[in-house]
């Protein structure tokens, strides 16, 4: 059962949280609190009764210790960019804002990592990796204006995912719903120094991470993280192949990923990259409606890093591979002779979609893992729910992050809409995100209706995690919202 505080008991809350974090860092602002009910997604609007700034670990501790006891319901939120529905509150509940915790604490040159707070965003986080000759992995579809730290706990695509693998996140600290701090993996034996003190192989800590990845805030508010970073190399280059076939794709793509070569990797169709490469001008939307008739149907991205000689290498050996297969291996991509510059600036710093909302107002996003081989059937499918609806293709989304696993994509198909077009591709949405299940697709981050889809066919999974909220959370008041069945979404 979802826990909604009463007014009488949410004035008290507000009351103690002006007394211990200061009134201007409570917000009730009913133009304030309108921008925090809702996003992109179909998760249906929630207005909270307050927004909290906290701005310590301990002043979380006191906000979490009176929603535990005036059992009023708390959503965490970081940099506020989640467009999955996953940041929407509970009505009359509270959101936890964290972006006053946004402090770099510590770098670990030598072991390319950094400890950061979950208010400090990407931005933030490259320019200060790059002054110790470091840089920061970076989200596909999110923006530089996100939190570093809690896109690492979703989980969210990375362009580095190709080389680097999902797991940049090591070791965190934890506040649990009942306000008890818990430091996981070496972080919990401070006697321990160099070379482990980063590391979450811990006999008695190193799997407990994955309790609080992908949560959503359910299970508790990560106040600090040790997170990786790589070194700036010597030599970045971007290059690209155009291609028009779906089963041309999966052999292009298998075969790059094979070779272990970049370092970032994406993959658009020509929705997607007409979004991505266009420059954001006043006339965005429509010279990117222009653009994307004449784009080919996929363009394939990455970056080759390191010493020249191993650049030259890198790029002879994948010509090579390509040529055997009827591609080219591309500097530009045709039509677009800014691409390369675009795309190394992306990687470093990107747009995300507060910038691609621009074509049409709104982007609504279904992401999922599959395997890459599947990609083909999966992109015939989505065509025909696409037409049968009579929502144009023109209008749809798709972007493949690799991963380090070959074979293993992530996929983020887009609904590029009007904001008031949420009723339209309602009923479009979910055929889609059914059918995508059905032919392979797994969704790892459920975010509104995918949680129904998919927990609901694991029943006993489900249960287990049920009996872990109820054991952290016996009060029911972190995120209440996103582990239920039954909530209206």
């Amino acid at each position: 059962m979802v826990v909604r505080g009463t007014i009488m008991l949410v004035d008290k809350f507000i009351d103690l949280a002006s007394k211990a974090i200061g009134d201007t860092n409570v917000i009730t602002y009913p133009k304030e609190l309108e921008k925090y009910s809702r996003d992109h997604s179909l998760v249906k609007p929630g207005i909270p009764s307050c927004i909290v700034r906290p701005g310590s670990v301990e002043e979380v501790q006191e906000i979490i210790e009176y929603a535990n006891k005036l059992l009023v319901p708390i959503t965490p939120l970081s940099g506020g960019t989640n467009n999955l529905g996953g940041t929407i509150p509970v009505p009359n509940g509270v959101i936890l804002d964290l972006k006053r915790m946004n402090r770099v604490l510590d770098i670990d040159v030598r072991a390319g990592m950094a400890s950061i707070q979950p208010g400090v965003t990407f931005e933030q986080l490259q320019e200060y990796a790059s002054k110790h000759g470091l840089r920061a992995l970076t989200p596909v579809e999110l923006p530089k204006t996100s939190s570093a730290l809690s896109t690492y706990l979703d989980l969210a695509p990375l362009y580095g995912w190709v080389y680097y693998g999902e797991e940049i996140l090591t070791t965190m600290t934890v506040l649990l719903p009942d306000g008890t701090l818990l430091k996981t993996g070496q972080q919990a034996f401070p006697q321990i120094k160099w070379p482990y003190v980063h590391s979450h192989a811990s006999p008695f800590a190193g799997l407990m991470n994955y309790i609080w990845y992908q949560s959503q805030g359910t299970l508790g508010v990560v106040a600090q993280g040790w997170v990786k970073l790589k070194p700036i190399h010597e030599v970045v280059e971007a290059f690209f192949v155009t291609v028009n076939d779906d089963n041309d794709l999966y052999k292009i793509a298998r075969e790059i990923m094979w070779m272990r070569y970049p370092r970032d990797m994406v993959i658009f169709n020509n929705v997607d990259a007409a979004l991505f490469f266009e420059d954001e001008t006043p006339n965005y939307g429509k010279k990117t409606a222009e653009l994307i008739p004449s784009l080919p149907k996929w363009v394939v991205a990455f970056t080759l890093r390191g010493r020249k000689e191993g650049v030259d290498i890198m790029v002879s050996d994948i010509a090579e591979k390509l040529q055997g297969i009827g591609y080219k291996l591309l500097d530009e991509v045709p039509g677009m002779p800014k691409a390369k510059e675009i795309f190394l600036s992306e990687v470093n710093y990107p747009s995300g979609w507060p910038k691609y909302s621009k074509y049409r107002g709104a982007r609504t996003i279904l992401p999922f893992i599959c395997s890459l081989k599947d990609v083909p059937i999966i992109h015939q499918a989505l065509k025909k729910f696409i037409e049968k609806h009579g929502f144009s293709t023109n209008y749809v989304g798709v972007t493949i992050t690799p991963t380090d696993r070959v074979g293993v994509v992530a996929c983020n198909v887009a609904f590029n809409r009007e904001i008031q077009e949420v009723d339209k591709i309602r009923n479009l949405y979910y055929e889609v995100a059914e059918e995508m299940l059905r032919l392979g697709a797994f969704y790892s981050r459920p975010y509104g209706i995918l949680a129904k889809l998919m927990y609901s066919r694991a029943q006993n999974y489900y249960e287990v995690l049920m009996k872990i909220k109820r054991t952290l959370d016996p009060n029911n008041i972190m995120n209440p919202r996103r582990l239920t069945l039954t909530e209206d979404l």
